[in-house]
């Protein structure tokens, strides 16, 4: 996959449609004042719009679009952070995913109840200087709160049940 380590590995996963922000998130790896590798992961009818839009920052050469794979988990496992960039829409899939897989994730508050989840940094939707800010903050964390934070992740992804969701409905 050709990561490299001194630099930091953003991946996101996604259609590459409007609601998805990624335009945002182009603007907001821009800010950032270290060496990067955003992966994009997806296909979508925003493609060559966003591909010029990197053009026009100039960092294409540190943006992959790596188009629709089968399995995106391998990139989501080596990943400095994961980042969901989305401006608005339901529970975004991917995020379970990169709950369990990521070392460090950041999302955009852009489904209800993203910002109640323990150990995601999250941001405002539809604001690049909070989102480069979010994903600065997870490049700085230490190692030690990294694993903290992961494992506030997964305690919280195994809670989630059939049962305790529904027990959660009648309380």
């Amino acid at each position: 996959m050709g990561m490299s380590h001194s630099t930091v590995n953003i991946v996101a996963v996604g259609r590459l449609v409007p609601e998805k922000g990624y335009d945002q998130l182009l603007h907001a790896v821009a800010k950032l004042d270290f060496p990067f590798n955003l992966y994009v992961i997806g296909g979508g009818i925003l493609e060559n719009e966003l591909k010029a839009i990197a053009d026009r920052l100039n960092i294409s050469h540190c943006v992959h679009f790596i188009g629709q794979i089968k399995k995106p988990f391998p990139f989501m496992r080596i990943a400095d952070v994961s980042v969901i960039s989305s401006i608005l829409e339901g529970f975004p899939n991917i995020l379970h995913e990169m709950m369990y897989l990521s070392k460090a994730l950041v999302s955009t508050q852009c489904a209800d109840g993203i910002d109640a989840i323990p150990g995601i940094i999250t941001c405002e939707p539809n604001n690049i200087p909070s989102l480069a800010h979010s994903i600065s903050d997870a490049v700085k964390m230490s190692e030690d709160v990294l694993s903290i934070e992961c494992s506030k992740r997964i305690e919280y992804l195994n809670s989630l049940s059939v049962s305790s969701y529904y027990g959660r409905l009648v309380e």
